[in-house]
C-alpha cells in the first residue's frame, strides 16, 4: 500500500504527457488553452489539485503575458515525497528487520526459560525445544532481513520511475506549454537588446556622437 501513491504518479505524469501532445493537434500556437481546460489532467487527485491551484495562480499572471510561477512550485520532489508518505516507507525496510531481530531475541528468551534440569528427560526434551526455537527464530531473523532488502529495492526502483517519468514530464510541459521563468526572463530580455539595436540602427547618423 505504500508505494500505490507513487505507482500512481507515473501513471499520472505519463498519461498528462500523452494529454500534452495531444493538445497540440488541437492548439498549434498556443497549446497551454487546450491543456488548461483538460479537466483532471493526470487522472491523480493529488496531482490534479496542485495542477488547479497552479492553473489559478497563471490566469491572474496571463495579462502581463508572463508567468512567473513555475508549475514546480506546485508539483516538486518534496511535494512528490510528502504526498507518497516517501519518509514513512523508507522506515519499513528498517522495521522488519528489526521485527526480525525482536523475534529472535523472544525466541530465546522463551526457549532458555523453559529449561527444567529436574531429571534427564525433561532436560533432554527443553534442550531439544530450546534447539527448535533458536532454529525458528534464526529463520524469522533472515526473513526480516530478506523482506527488507527485497522491499527496498522495489521501493527504491518505483521511486527512480517515477522521477525519471516526472523529469519527462516537466521537459515536455515546458517545451510544449508554458517555459520556465527562466527562458522567458532570457527570451524577454533577447527581444529588448533586439528592439534597442533595431530603433539604433534606424536613428539618423546625426542622433550618434
Amino acid at each position: 500500500a505504500g508505494l500505490m501513491p507513487t505507482i500512481q504518479y507515473v501513471q499520472g505524469f505519463r498519461r498528462c504527457r500523452a494529454k500534452i501532445e495531444e493538445s497540440l493537434s488541437v492548439q498549434t500556437t498556443e497549446p497551454w488553452i487546450a491543456v488548461f481546460k483538460t479537466e483532471n489532467i493526470f487522472g491523480v487527485r493529488t496531482l490534479d489539485e496542485a495542477f488547479r491551484l497552479y492553473k489559478g495562480a497563471i490566469e491572474e499572471e496571463r495579462e502581463n503575458e508572463e508567468y512567473l510561477t513555475d508549475i514546480e512550485e506546485y508539483i516538486s520532489e518534496e511535494y512528490l515525497a510528502l504526498r507518497a508518505w516517501r519518509g514513512l516507507v523508507q522506515q519499513v525496510p528498517g522495521t522488519l528487520t528489526g521485527l526480525g531481530i525482536l523475534g529472535t531475541f523472544i525466541g530465546l528468551v522463551l526457549g532458555i526459560g523453559s529449561i527444567t534440569f529436574t531429571t534427564i528427560e525433561t532436560a533432554l526434551v527443553s534442550i531439544n525445544q530450546l534447539i527448535a526455537g533458536i532454529e525458528m527464530a534464526f529463520f524469522t531473523s533472515i526473513c526480516g532481513v530478506i523482506l527488507s532488502i527485497i522491499f527496498n529495492m522495489v521501493s527504491q526502483i518505483v521511486w527512480n520511475v517515477m522521477m525519471r517519468e516526472y523529469g519527462l514530464f516537466m521537459d515536455s510541459y515546458h517545451k510544449l506549454v508554458i517555459p520556465t521563468v527562466e527562458v522567458q526572463r532570457r527570451k524577454k530580455s533577447s527581444e529588448n537588446m533586439k528592439s534597442i539595436l533595431e530603433r539604433f540602427l534606424k536613428a539618423p547618423y546625426g542622433f550618434v556622437e
